[in-house]
């Protein structure tokens, strides 16, 4: 959304954030909210898209990734991949609310206690101040304040500046993030259950690589919150 178009949407009446239409209480409008990629049936373990919705896939089964659980609501393409790439890249932070709103549409339904607090995806240092921001870090606040839970953005770290996980391939992804990621130790005990939020899980490495870190500390169970799923073959 160009800067023009983002003011006429910040002023009223209410107007749909993708196509400047009218719309009700929410950020989109009744025809651009149905012609979103989701929700979607998928695996509750991992969040591969199945023909319907099931505790667990078939590679889950087998091997199973180290978290309980990824809610996943929506699959990457249009126009949820430009509404990443505008947090992301472009800095829009009206995009970061409105990925959150529809992440936060799936976990309201969930009948699962919820974890005791959400750990945002790092980024490395660099990153973030070339970035100027975390966009997970983001998405993580809005979840905090319409769930009421506290969000821990200073206790994980991306210690390593390795290469964006986007210009590699699955391979290549794992052995990225393999000891990437560590804890601030003299910051405490961290509670029993943690939701992990990202914006998009590709491969899962990153989740992975973070899931693994805080499971040796201690913490007993790990959800994995994003917004998107890039959509592949099982296994990628």
């Amino acid at each position: 959304m160009g800067l023009v178009n983002l003011l006429a949407w910040l002023q009223g009446p209410p107007r749909c954030y993708l196509c400047l239409g009218r719309c009700g209480k929410g950020m989109l409008c009744q025809v651009c909210r149905e012609a979103l990629p989701g929700p979607r049936a998928a695996c509750k373990r991992c969040g591969r898209s199945l023909a319907r919705p099931a505790p667990a896939c078939g590679v889950c089964l087998s091997r199973p990734p180290p978290y309980e659980l990824l809610c996943c609501p929506m699959e990457y393409r249009f126009p949820v991949d430009q509404l990443i790439q505008a947090l992301k890249f472009n800095a829009d932070l009206v995009a970061g609310r409105l990925l959150a709103r529809l992440l936060l549409e799936q976990l309201l339904d969930r009948e699962d206690p919820l974890p005791l607090a959400i750990l945002p995806i790092p980024l490395h240092p660099k990153r973030q101040r070339s970035r100027g921001f975390n966009q997970s870090s983001e998405i993580a606040r809005h979840l905090g304040k319409a769930l009421s839970l506290p969000v821990l953005e200073d206790r994980l770290e991306r210690w390593r500046h390795d290469p964006p996980q986007s210009t590699l391939g699955a391979l290549q992804r794992r052995r990225n993030v393999k000891g990437a990621y560590r804890l601030r130790r003299r910051k405490g005990p961290l509670p029993r259950r943690i939701a992990l939020v990202d914006d998009v899980v590709t491969t899962g490495s990153t989740v992975d690589a973070a899931t693994r870190v805080l499971k040796s500390a201690g913490v007993c169970q790990v959800e994995v919150w994003a917004v998107a799923r890039a959509t592949g073959p099982a296994g990628a």
